[in-house]
């Protein structure tokens, strides 16, 4: 499939694995709509993508904020939207006795509530078009459990659920829904846990690669899930 032309529509944009799929789709010719928290480093962002000569909106604020949905729902609305990807996200890091009410509620909202309802916002437009695609940032701790990151694998796994199932449901609609499962990679999701080295990480860059060339296939084809792994564990 020929990306050139195409909306994107990418949420978590401004840092991180983020950025360098916008990056990658703006090369591709694509035009965007990037969300983040951050509305300096966003700009940054568009300014960066727009100087690949393509049209980039950006909608600055939190997703689990209706009024940020909103908002996004209308951008996307003023285009013709054909790719959706769900990247925002957040990791807590804690023993299991040490998870709050407030951190369960806070990393669920974000890495899952959000996720759907942008998605379910945003399913008519793209019912509407001819070779729409949703990806979803997984994770591979969608696969398995992992010491200290019991509501973050949760979240991950509901996720997972979530995306095979929108895949059965708006496959007759010739939408294709793409689950990516990287491993660690060198992003800012990590700069809150003390003492974690990540130098052994991905580089993001790879893992946005992949990314955007599992939009090319052609209609007939489609890749379901990709599992990214370090090679350095």
């Amino acid at each position: 499939m020929k990306l050139k032309g195409k909306t994107v529509l990418i949420t978590g944009a401004s840092k991180g694995v983020g950025r360098e799929i916008a990056l990658l789709f703006a090369s591709e010719g694509c035009n965007l709509i990037l969300n983040a928290r951050g509305k300096e480093q966003l700009e940054k962002v568009k300014k960066e993508c727009e100087s690949l000569n393509i049209s980039c909106k950006i909608v600055s604020g939190d997703i689990t904020s209706s009024e940020t949905l909103s908002l996004l729902e209308k951008s996307a609305e003023e285009t013709t939207l054909d790719i959706l990807v769900n990247n925002a996200g957040i990791m807590i890091a804690k023993p299991v006795e040490e998870n709050t009410e407030d951190d369960t509620k806070k990393i669920f909202y974000l890495n899952v509530f959000a996720q759907i309802n942008l998605t379910q916002r945003l399913l008519p437009l793209l019912k509407s078009r001819t070779e729409a695609q949703i990806i979803n940032m997984v994770s591979n701790s969608g696969l398995e459990g992992r010491q200290n990151l019991s509501l973050y694998c949760s979240t991950k796994f509901a996720l997972r659920g979530y995306t095979d199932s929108l895949r059965k449901e708006v496959n007759k609609y010739g939408i294709k829904v793409l689950g990516i499962y990287p491993g660690g990679m060198r992003t800012n999701l990590f700069d809150k846990i003390e003492n974690h080295d990540i130098s052994g990480f991905m580089d993001p860059k790879e893992v946005a690669r992949i990314v955007v060339s599992s939009c090319k296939i052609s209609k007939d084809a489609s890749v379901d899930d990709v599992i990214i792994n370090r090679t350095n564990k």
